[in-house]
């Protein structure tokens, strides 16, 4: 947030400096990886870029295909823009918007979120130095500067909350800090950071086995991760830790593994513990909540992260045949605590329910996997010795060794196109498990089957559907203009209903689509304005109003 320049809002008439539209994007349009630029692309990475750097939302899904080819629109911003040339890919700019930057008095650049994170940072680090690295005074705070970021990006989607006053749902509103332009530097410079990082190290030889939001598992040591220069990012991202800090350590080695389990984007287990010599290995349960009956058929209260917890997790997921079973607790939601006057009767207690989830423990295809690359291994999970407590009381459990456990190694590539992403994404949601070398020959034998057509053409399930949406999201996004939908006499459930009119599709069309069509991430679903052409004219051309 602290790298983040402030537009200057200050005089709308001379906001946008500069539009650049229906050419390819070079060097010479960027001062630095975090300009305010913004705007509607296409683009195609070299077939030797391991890891793209622009994000696509497919069905809720962010994946990094190496091109743009199918969408009808693709948005991205400065960061992701910059390191994507710099990556050699082609980048073509339909529409593509830079905003003036506000400029202090002393010719400096504004940052108005840098001294509220430079407050927030110091004040935590005082409470950590005057109380302890986990005490309350240091926690909020930690939330406090996390919250900002939040602020930022609220209601940017439309999300909706309960109100108990009115007794209905509503949307949550803008916050006195919502500004997409900050939001989404934010996530876009870090992501950009993360794929500069990751295709560095793959150019020197090392390995990248899972990434997250804020970092990655590696065996890079960390002084070649130190020494990256991330394709200009680190310069700026130094910078800004050096003013909010008094150092400039941009990398933190959170966990050291020999070896580990990599299960899934949020599901990495490893059986090593802290010691003197080393910090613990990662131990991340995708959700699952483990649990250990003994032979007297009594549950186990296990440490969290302690070794029984990572044997547990990881026997349960590298024997599984299918999907695992969790034990959840679920608490009375806030809407039926809230209930009152005419709805009183509707009104529950605060109870929790026990429940059970059952979690799919495999990989998640956000990238393509490598059939080539496939190699059948097994291991064996180590039995342990840990005291544990049972009816209230201490005792030390043993569990022997999980041998020949069978799991498969591979290594994975970018998805051409969406296309393809789809096209996978569907054999994949049609298995119950992928785990064994037998799992994943099944998968492969449904790759196979599929044809040139399945892998580079988006799949429609109803046309119909998807015709209707593409028109109103386009109008809804500035593409064109129905008159009907823009006409401000009109509320909103009249447009829906005569939206519902003209569908022919078995789905309705509802105020949570017409919604959802105003939001820019999932413009990617929109089909080209040929295809969608009959409809439109239609829509545009209706003399009959509404």
């Amino acid at each position: 947030m602290s790298c983040i320049i402030d537009p200057d809002w200050s005089n709308t008439k001379s906001l946008i400096s500069e539009v650049i539209e229906k050419r390819l994007l070079t060097l010479h349009d960027f001062n630095s990886p975090y300009d305010l630029m913004f705007g509607d692309i296409e683009f195609k990475f070299p077939d030797d870029v391991l890891f793209p750097c622009i994000p696509v939302n497919v069905s809720g899904s962010v994946i990094f295909p190496k091109t743009s080819a199918g969408l009808t629109k693709c948005y991205a911003s400065a960061p992701e823009l910059y390191l994507a040339v710099k990556l050699g890919a082609k980048v073509k700019a339909n529409r593509v918007y830079s905003a003036s930057m506000k400029i202090m008095s002393d010719g400096s650049p504004s940052r108005c979120l840098y001294k509220v994170c430079e407050q927030f940072v110091r004040d935590r680090n005082l409470a950590k130095t005057k109380w302890w690295n986990k005490s309350f005074e240091q926690s909020f705070l930690k939330v406090s500067i996390n919250s900002v970021y939040g602020k930022t990006a609220q209601n940017i989607k439309p999300k909706p909350s309960w109100n108990a006053t009115r007794a209905e749902m509503e949307d949550i509103g803008w916050s006195r800090l919502t500004s997409p332009v900050h939001a989404c530097l934010t996530t876009s410079g870090v992501r950009a950071i993360l794929n500069a990082a990751m295709n560095q190290l793959s150019n020197l030889g090392y390995k990248c086995y899972s990434v997250t939001t804020d970092g990655f598992i590696s065996n890079a040591p960390l002084d070649i991760l130190n020494s990256l220069d991330l394709y200009g990012f680190s310069k700026y991202f130094r910078e800004a830790r050096m003013r909010l800090t008094n150092s400039s350590d941009m990398w933190e080695e959170k966990h050291t593994n020999t070896s580990f389990l990599n299960i899934s984007t949020r599901g990495n287990i490893s059986q090593d513990l802290a010691n003197q010599e080393k910090k613990a290995g990662v131990c991340a349960h995708n959700g699952f909540r483990p649990f250990f009956i003994d032979n007297d058929e009594n549950e186990v209260v296990m440490e969290i992260n302690g070794a029984l917890d990572r044997y547990v997790t990881m026997t349960a997921v590298a024997t599984r045949t299918g999907r695992i079973c969790s034990p959840d607790k679920r608490f009375t939601g806030f809407r039926k605590l809230s209930y009152h006057g005419i709805n009183l009767e509707k009104r529950r207690d605060f109870i929790p329910e026990h429940a059970v989830r059952n979690l799919r423990m495999d990989y998640d295809i956000k990238r393509k996997p490598l059939e080539s690359s496939f190699e059948q291994v097994f291991f064996t999970i180590k039995g342990i010795t840990e005291q544990v407590t049972v009816k209230g009381e201490q005792k030390y459990i043993t569990v022997p060794d999980i041998q020949n456990c069978e799991w498969v190694n591979f290594d994975s590539v970018p998805y051409n196109s969406v296309a393809e992403y789809e096209a996978y994404r569907r054999v994949y949601d049609g298995m119950d498990c992928l785990r064994t070398k037998s799992d994943w020959n099944k998968f492969w034998l449904k790759i196979h089957a599929l044809s040139s057509q399945d892998t580079h053409s988006r799949h429609i399930k109803d046309v119909s559907w998807t015709t209707l949406i593409s028109c109103v999201m386009g109008h809804r996004l500035g593409f064109w203009n129905i008159p009907a939908l823009s006409d401000a006499s009109k509320k909103v459930e009249e447009k829906i209903a005569w939206v519902n009119k003209l569908n022919t599709s078995n789905k309705k069309f509802t105020i949570s689509t017409w919604k959802n069509c105003r939001r820019p991430d999932r413009a990617s679903q929109m089909i080209d304005e040929a295809d969608c052409r009959e409809l439109l004219e239609r829509m545009i051309n209706d003399s009959s109003a509404i």
